[in-house]
């Protein structure tokens, strides 16, 4: 059976950032997993986990990457802010 995990992060403003990861024949068809014995149900368990972990991380990196992208896109935020005041200025200077 194939994989496919979807994230999405939703903004306020209806701006959208999405990452979606599949894996094609990642985990035991449902109608294969074996029952029979403890051990088998046990290594059909553990592909289902390690294909579920394997691409949530693919997909939390992919995530990331992409907002901090956009992120980076937004340039003109910081040239167009207001100067610091003084007291922002010594709550920052270690940062």
């Amino acid at each position: 059976m194939d994989l496919e995990i979807v994230a999405r992060i939703k903004g306020k403003d209806g701006t959208m950032i999405e990452k979606t990861v599949r894996i094609d024949g990642a985990i035991p068809n449902v109608y294969d997993f074996d029952l029979s014995t403890k051990d088998r149900f046990l290594k059909d368990l553990g592909e289902l986990e390690q294909a579920v972990l394997s691409a949530r991380n693919q997909m939390a990196e992919g995530l990331a990457e992409n907002y901090l992208g956009t992120v980076s896109k937004k340039t003109g935020i910081r040239r167009n802010s207001p100067r610091r005041t003084s007291v922002e200025t010594e709550i920052w200077k270690d940062i």
